[in-house]
C-alpha cells in the first residue's frame, strides 16, 4: 500500500487506507476482534486516524485496544458480492 501513497492526494489516501482497514475487518475468514497494532502490522502503517474515522461513521466498534466490524458493515460487504 505504501507504493501507492506518493501518487494519491490526501483524501484519496485516507479513503484507500480506510477501505483496506475495513476490508480486513469484514473478512469472514478473520472475523474477530483485532488490536490496533495487528491492523497496523497488516496494512503497514499507522491506522489510528483511519479507525477513528470508521468508528465515527459507525462502521466499526471499539473496546479499549480492540476493534471489529459492525454488523452493518459485514452485511453491506456481503451484499456487494
Amino acid at each position: 500500500m505504501q507504493d501507492q501513497e506518493s501518487t494519491l492526494c490526501p483524501v484519496e489516501r485516507q479513503r484507500t487506507l480506510d477501505s483496506a482497514v475495513l476490508g480486513l475487518l469484514v473478512n469472514l475468514d478473520s472475523h474477530r476482534p483485532w488490536s490496533e497494532q495487528e491492523i497496523a502490522g497488516e496494512v503497514g502503517e499507522n491506522v489510528t486516524d483511519s479507525l477513528n474515522r470508521l468508528h465515527g461513521a459507525g462502521l466499526v466498534h471499539r473496546l479499549d485496544e480492540f476493534v471489529w466490524a459492525s454488523r452493518g458493515s459485514v452485511v453491506a460487504d456481503e451484499l456487494r458480492f
